[in-house]
């Protein structure tokens, strides 16, 4: 059988419980599925007919080693490309989107020399989010109003204040939970909401996040098709995560690195992927 490598980490070295549904349904379409951690030499993963960034879930810890890392396997046939991949990792991609017409949170980097103090004030902003600008599963991410706003740097940890890190305005439809959208070359397959716990505005499960199948309204999955036309090239797969608005859909995340696509709430949907990574090879 040809074999495919599904990229994990160090600390969990095997694929996930969620992608062995992936790998039951490529199976049966004649591959072979095997885990190996990001960060081996680019022989580690010769011979594999396709390279698939899938719980490599560790790379914020590293994100300068991961890059290099990335750019060792230019010319292999890795998904999503390395290329992509490393456009992806800094958020500040969103600038990108919305520039191209994609609407998102107003986000602004934070400079050495930046008050999100007088941020929040011209931005009459009562609540605001600050995020590394290269972090996963919500960490580090701090909600800040004007009291606490200013010394929000004396609440990053250790080893962490030199990261950069961005400002965001708080969303409030945040509360009815976040729409996370699966796309296997552009064709939505599935969707989750992820509701935050009461008095929480993170859906990250590490923070008690509740997860459901849900299926969007048409309006929304075209919304979020249309900020996948953005992209620097068509990915293989993507999850795009936002809220619903009064007046649309607003992108708080576009992953293509990586993504978590909560097989386990839809079963049936992991077939979806391994159909698209078949056709792609």
């Amino acid at each position: 059988m040809a074999e495919i490598i599904f990229i994990t980490n160090e600390g969990r070295p095997d694929i996930s419980s969620s992608d062995r549904l992936v790998a039951a349904e490529l199976a049966e379409l004649g591959f072979s599925v095997k885990g190996v951690p990001w960060g081996q030499k680019a022989d580690a993963y010769a011979g594999a007919v396709a390279i698939i960034l899938r719980s490599n879930w560790d790379y914020p810890l590293r994100p300068d080693a991961f890059k290099t890392w990335l750019r060792s396997l230019d010319g292999l046939p890795v998904f999503n490309s390395p290329a992509l991949v490393r456009w992806n990792l800094d958020k500040t991609y969103l600038h990108d989107l919305a520039a191209a017409g994609i609407r998102t949170p107003c986000t602004i980097e934070l400079l050495a020399d930046s008050d999100p103090l007088r941020i929040m004030k011209d931005l009459s902003l009562s609540e605001a989010v600050i995020k590394p600008a290269c972090g996963a599963s919500g960490a580090l991410v701090q909600k800040v109003d004007r009291h606490s706003a200013r010394n929000w740097r004396q609440e990053v940890p250790a080893g962490y204040a030199e990261r950069r890190f961005l400002f965001q305005e708080m969303v409030p439809e945040i509360a009815a939970g976040e729409i996370s959208m699966a796309f296997f070359d552009l064709e939505f397959s599935h969707a989750v909401l992820k509701a935050p716990a009461t008095g929480e505005f993170r859906t990250n499960s590490r923070f008690k996040g509740q997860v459901r199948r849900t299926r969007p309204a048409p309006e929304i999955i075209d919304q979020a098709r249309a900020a996948l036309d953005a992209l620097p090239e068509p990915p293989l797969y993507a999850r795009v995560d936002g809220v619903q608005r009064s007046d649309g859909f607003c992108l708080f995340e576009l992953e293509v690195n990586e993504p978590s696509f909560y097989f386990a709430e839809a079963p049936d949907a992991a077939r979806n992927f391994a159909t698209a990574i078949a056709g792609r090879l």
